[in-house]
């Protein structure tokens, strides 16, 4: 991947036990491979939701969304077009396309939005009580005690 000219990868779980190799990063935010961004799916996929798990709600992406909204973290999720073949599962898919936009404190973004951010951050540092580099205008300082 990394001597092709791609920005971001988007191929890696934060973790996924239904998976063929389960496992998954461990984490709800990007982080850099070499110069390239990942942007580790959060969200389980659908074929895992209404096949694997045969769920009929969005209540396992509502319970995912809040745990990675306390971790302030990224919400990226990956659906199919064949595994959304009912009425049935557009219909869920609508739901947490419309609980995501419900959130206004939340960046709705693309991929490609994202990696940028993601990029700019690892290129500046804190120094003091500020920040130095491409982040400067965008970036905020936050203790740990407010992430959790």
């Amino acid at each position: 991947m990394q001597t092709l000219e791609f920005d971001y990868d988007t191929s890696c779980f934060d973790i996924d036990p239904f998976q063929v190799m389960p496992g998954g990063v461990g984490g709800v935010w990007p982080f850099m491979v070499g110069r390239l961004v990942e942007l580790p799916c959060t969200l389980p996929q659908d074929h895992t939701l209404f096949v694997t798990l045969q769920q009929q709600s969005t209540d396992v992406w509502r319970d995912k969304l809040g745990l990675i909204r306390q971790w302030h973290g990224m919400a990226m999720c990956l659906v199919h077009p064949d595994y959304l073949s009912t009425a049935k599962r557009w219909e869920l898919y609508r739901e947490l396309l419309e609980l995501m936009l419900s959130t206004d404190d939340a960046w709705h973004c693309l991929p490609h939005q994202a990696a940028s951010w993601w990029r700019q951050r690892d290129q500046s540092q804190v120094v003091g009580p500020a920040i130095e580099g491409p982040a400067q205008p965008r970036g905020r300082i936050v203790s740990l005690a407010e992430m959790v």
